[in-house]
């Protein structure tokens, strides 16, 4: 539809040549790097991250160059770092912004300079921004914004919560849009559901009303888990600044999928282990629900540590 494609372009202030819609962000990432990528070219990626985000880079190249998000360091891009492991070989550097899975966010003024770097690499930049709508701090930029060589990819699925409609989009300079235009029209089709695009339409000409609804559900709800964390003496996090989600330091020796096994099975509670992010002694949990649900889940992750502590001494 034009018209979803022109409200996306103008929440960017970019033309519709810098607009694709998708079926959602694993697609998005997925046409990116049949794009960019040749196999021998290195990729350059966040950790902790989004197991579905590393496991679609390996379909593409092998050659891929961790920057660690170090929990004493606040989760933070470390710039030192990235300057150490790009190379002319580098063909994408992949963030998170906000991280998944902490709830963190990279400023403007850093995001810059990371694509300042990589434009010396020719590199580009690409941002799994999935999260942003839903940050509390109104500084923040899609990536798109700060450079040609960076590109912006989000969807319906996280923030709306509409990931039943399957619609996602890439916001990129638009000699890459038309290079993914035709791998897209290879890989699919070309296809995306009409009338999912009229959903995502009405949901994002509605938007200013349900991301502020949205805000105040997530800000009650980070200091029902601040005064959960706060109460205890074995957890510890770095305080997100929006998002959905967080993620939980838990006590040293306790087995991050050994409590969310026994979460799953004895208190009916979902949450991520760390090892599915590649950091293990860590949970992920998700605050974008309704303040009671939180409150027993977070009863709940309290119940089960308390079990396997016990059970360890």
């Amino acid at each position: 539809s034009e018209v979803l494609k022109s409200k996306i372009a103008k929440m960017y202030g970019v033309d519709e040549q810098n607009i694709l819609i998708t079926t959602g962000a694993t697609m998005s990432l997925f046409l990116l790097c049949s794009v960019l990528l040749e196999s021998r070219d290195d990729v350059i990626l966040e950790a902790p991250n989004y197991e579905p985000l590393y496991k679609t880079v390996l379909h593409f190249t092998s050659t891929v160059k961790i920057i660690e998000r170090r929990f004493d360091k606040g989760f933070q891009l470390d710039l030192e770092e990235l300057e150490r492991k790009i190379s002319r070989n580098a063909k994408a550097i992949i963030v998170t912004n906000v991280h998944n899975p902490s709830g963190v966010s990279t400023s403007p003024e850093k995001l810059s300079t990371i694509g300042q770097i990589a434009r010396d690499y020719k590199t580009m930049v690409i941002s799994d921004e999935v999260y942003l709508d839903g940050v509390l701090n109104p500084q923040l930029k899609p990536a798109v914004t700060l450079g040609q060589n960076m590109i912006s990819i989000n969807s319906m699925t996280k923030i709306f919560g509409l990931p039943q409609i399957k619609i996602g989009w890439i916001a990129a300079d638009e000699g890459i849009i038309k290079r993914l235009n035709t791998a897209y029209l290879y890989i699919t089709g070309g296809s995306v559901s009409y009338p999912s695009q009229m959903i995502a339409l009405k949901a994002l000409q509605n938007a200013d009303s349900i991301l502020s609804r949205y805000k105040d559900v997530v800000s009650r709800n980070i200091k029902v888990i601040l005064g959960w964390i706060n109460g205890r003496d074995d957890v510890e996090w770095v305080e997100p600044e929006g998002g959905t989600t967080c993620f939980i330091r838990i006590p040293s020796g306790v087995d991050d999928v050994r409590i969310a096994d026994l979460l799953m099975q004895k208190y009916n509670t979902l949450i991520v282990p760390g090892n599915f992010f590649w950091a293990r002694g860590f949970i992920r949990i998700s605050f974008g629900c309704n303040t009671e649900t939180l409150q027993v889940g977070l009863s709940n992750i309290g119940k089960a540590l308390d079990e396997v502590k016990k059970k360890s001494f």
